[in-house]
């Protein structure tokens, strides 16, 4: 890598705020000469989740402007939910309130750091159905909450059904998603969280092989099966996440877990059908 490269990728270092993980990567691409583009790569997986309060924006927004030029990419999707109105509107007033105000108040500055307006959508509680909202928001990168009258805000919000989707806004299936990984990393991730699983496992599947000759057994023996393959499903979705990720997602113990509630259902309803129908 020569001086010019080591620049470029040291520029890029003091741009993003990247995680203590992912020292090691940074040091083995200068180490090794590592390409650009590998370090670039590695870089915007990196991406973190920021929460901005301010308590004035004409006050606030001055102070962060230039920390958040260093963090948004121009492309970035925004979605604006500006629904703390003083009273109780409709939807022609909900653009005209948007229009006059939050418009001048959020919009505008959200374009003098980088951001294109066409990139910048509002939601309306009075038109928008609840699919659209919910895509709308799971698709931006920059989630903006207006200030005003919290009151009705959170009802707004609760009775058009937002209230979970904005709480569990960038959870770690989305974050996974955006890495864009690989199609061969995903495939040798997952032949390594295979093998790994099924090794720790090899005892008891090697037992319930033996087993099957006892008739009277067999009901337990199915409900045994079942817990294995639950195990190993468990096993093989940590693992696999955790390779992909290089382990910087602390929260794909939520993927794993909303998984296994889900595939456990559907396998101890199986071994009850198998139960009956063969026992």
């Amino acid at each position: 890598m020569n001086v010019e490269k080591k620049e470029q990728l040291y520029d890029i270092i003091m741009k993003k705020n990247i995680s203590e993980s992912l020292e090691t990567d940074i040091k083995r691409i200068l180490l090794n000469d590592f390409n650009f583009q590998s370090a670039n790569k590695i870089l915007k997986r990196s991406r973190k989740m920021y929460s901005v309060l301010v308590s004035k924006m004409e006050v606030g927004f001055p102070i962060i402007k230039e920390r958040l030029k260093e963090l948004i990419e121009p492309n970035y999707k925004v979605v604006i939910i500006p629904w703390s109105f003083p009273t109780e509107t409709d939807e022609i007033g909900l653009k005209e309130y948007f229009e006059n105000k939050i418009k001048t108040k959020y919009v505008n500055p959200l374009l003098e750091i980088g951001l294109k307006e066409e990139n910048i959508k509002y939601l309306n509680c009075y038109s928008n159905s609840l699919k659209y909202m919910e895509n709308l928001i799971k698709s931006s990168d920059i989630l903006v909450l207006t200030g005003g009258n919290p009151e009705m805000f959170y009802n707004k919000i609760k009775s058009c059904g937002l209230l979970n989707i904005i709480k569990n806004y960038k959870l770690a299936d989305e974050e996974i998603k955006k890495l864009n990984i690989p199609l061969s990393e995903k495939i040798s991730t997952g032949i390594i969280a295979f093998l790994i699983s099924g090794l720790l496992i090899s005892g008891p599947i090697c037992l319930s092989i033996n087993l099957i000759m006892f008739k009277y057994y067999l009901p337990l023996l199915f409900l045994f099966i079942a817990t294995l393959i639950l195990i190993f499903a468990v096993l093989f979705n940590y693992l696999y996440l955790k390779g992909i990720t290089k382990g910087n997602n602390k929260n794909i113990k939520y993927i794993v877990l909303a998984n296994t509630i889900a595939l456990a259902i559907t396998i101890y309803i199986l071994a009850i059908v198998i139960i009956i129908l063969f026992t």
